[in-house]
């Protein structure tokens, strides 16, 4: 494992952060890196081993703030700081400000075309005083729409008051909730062009109302391509000079992964999804400073019809007294090999097992993933 993250190391030295835009769907991030100190899935922390892995880097957000607040400061940054909703690191949002303002932050520009309703799904947890929503731009046309997502309870409050150009969608119920993760699912209708997913931040104590309502300085900046910014001034109130200053409030939100696809995109039939089963070959043990090592082959074959859905293939293995399973790597191919694998003289099964992750993020449950035993006589 030192080796691996020494060679890693070198890698990232000369492999920048990812920064291409997303051109089309099914679209996901978790914000990985492609290194961190432990790993988590769906809330649950799998394993506290470093890794390093760069060659399953995700796509990385710009992070850049449009709206500052009147008062206080607002940063945000990958962070690998507890918690962690899948992977290694989450979208942390943190600072003072007061309790008037709403700050907005630019995390992805995006040239994706939308033909029919897509679905977006996203983690966060966010502090008892603290609200994120997300905010969609749209184009269709001439015309430009503002999707708000927003999971606060003063939907009801400006429903009936609608505002031209700004759609307001509420979260399909039941809101499912991993280790104090909210867990979001959104159906949007409109369609056009996709052209920038941003986070709103504000205090609890702010109603999303306050927000539409002062979405009318939206600045659209389409015919301008020098402008690296689209809104401008984009909230009044956070510019307004008589309005009275007001206590800063602590401000602590997380994003753990964000998905967008159609939403036949994340139903999938896993009966009959291999050709060819999950196997174990060449299997070579060894004896080295007084452990015992072995190296392995893995192999499976999906059908046809499904290689061009996948992401990539989760590698984990457990012994018979583990309650959880180990993350060994990531397979980009339909093989992985196990080099050196140490294996405790009390320990007579390693299972291995295999899931699958789609493009859209979606994940196989391990109750329903592939595992192959090696039996240690």
């Amino acid at each position: 494992m030192d080796a691996q993250n020494r060679w890693w190391g070198l890698v990232a030295d000369c492999w920048p952060s990812v920064r291409k835009y997303p051109t089309k769907l099914p679209f996901f991030s978790d914000f990985n890196q492609g290194f961190w100190k432990h790993y988590f899935s769906d809330g649950n922390e799998v394993c506290s081993i470093p890794w390093s892995n760069i060659s399953c880097q995700n796509l990385q957000p710009f992070l850049r703030l449009e709206s500052a607040p009147r008062q206080g400061a607002l940063k945000c940054e990958v962070s690998d700081e507890c918690p962690v909703y899948r992977g290694g690191a989450c979208l942390k949002f943190f600072g003072s400000f007061d309790e008037a303002s709403y700050c907005l932050t630019t995390l992805y520009e995006t040239n994706i075309e939308i033909v029919r309703p897509f679905d977006v799904i996203y983690s966060i947890k966010s502090k008892t005083d603290s609200s994120l929503s997300f905010l969609l731009k749209m184009r269709h046309k001439s015309s430009v729409n503002h999707v708000l997502l927003d999971a606060t309870d003063s939907f009801d409050e400006v429903v009936n008051h609608p505002m031209p150009g700004v759609v307001l969608v509420r979260p399909e119920v039941p809101v499912q909730e991993f280790q104090g993760w909210t867990l979001l699912k959104y159906k949007v209708e409109n369609s056009g062009k996709l052209e920038a997913i941003m986070a709103v931040s504000c205090s609890s104590k702010q109603r999303v109302s306050g927000f539409i309502e002062n979405m009318e300085t939206l600045k659209d900046t389409h015919n301008n391509q020098q402008s690296s910014s689209w809104t401008g001034n984009i909230l009044k109130q956070n510019n307004n000079p008589i309005m009275p200053l007001t206590s800063l409030v602590p401000y602590e939100a997380y994003i753990g992964h964000i998905s967008m696809s159609a939403p036949h995109e994340h139903d999938f039939n896993r009966e009959g999804a291999f050709e060819m089963p999950f196997e174990i070959s060449n299997v070579c043990w060894k004896e080295a400073s007084g452990k015992r090592l072995v190296n392995l082959k893995l192999t499976w074959m999906l059908k046809a019809s499904l290689v061009s859905e996948i992401m990539h293939f989760n590698v984990s293995v457990q012994n018979e007294n583990g309650n959880n399973f180990l993350p060994l790597g990531v397979a980009m191919v339909e093989a992985f090999y196990v080099y050196e694998f140490e294996v405790a003289e009390e320990c007579h099964t390693l299972t291995f097992l295999l899931q699958i992750m789609y493009k859209c993020g979606c994940l196989w449950p391990i109750n329903q993933c592939p595992t192959v035993d090696l039996l240690i006589t």
